[in-house]
């Protein structure tokens, strides 16, 4: 084998673990905005008495149910490998968590609920 593709097979290796941390975000951030309006919709009426601390934790706990089947897609279509399948799930339910905990604080409505203009 050559230096130069020894190398570069070095490099490659040297790099992949990057390359999976990266693929992984983009893929959870994917799964996190398709599951987003349905997650807010089925915890946004059970919110209204809760801290933020307790709506984390409730938005946690529904996440999984809405997430699940959505990552095989992403990973599926993304032609990604099916081993990165938990890394994906529990960086798209930290991303997912955050994205109701925001809306949350800021009191908007699901887009399902919200009344269309005019």
């Amino acid at each position: 084998m050559s230096s130069a593709l020894m190398a570069n097979s070095s490099l490659i290796k040297f790099l992949s673990p990057w390359q999976n941390v990266h693929s992984v975000e983009r893929a959870a951030g994917e799964v996190a905005r398709q599951c987003r309006a349905s997650l807010w919709a089925r915890v946004y009426p059970h919110t209204a008495n809760m801290g933020i601390a307790e709506i984390r934790g409730y938005a946690r706990a529904q996440s999984v149910g809405c997430i699940a089947a959505e990552v095989g897609r992403v990973l599926s279509r993304r032609r990604l490998n099916p081993n990165l399948y938990n890394r994906v799930m529990d960086a798209a339910v930290d991303q997912l968590v955050a994205g109701v905990a925001h809306d949350a604080l800021i009191g908007e409505l699901p887009a399902s609920t919200r009344p269309m203009a005019a």
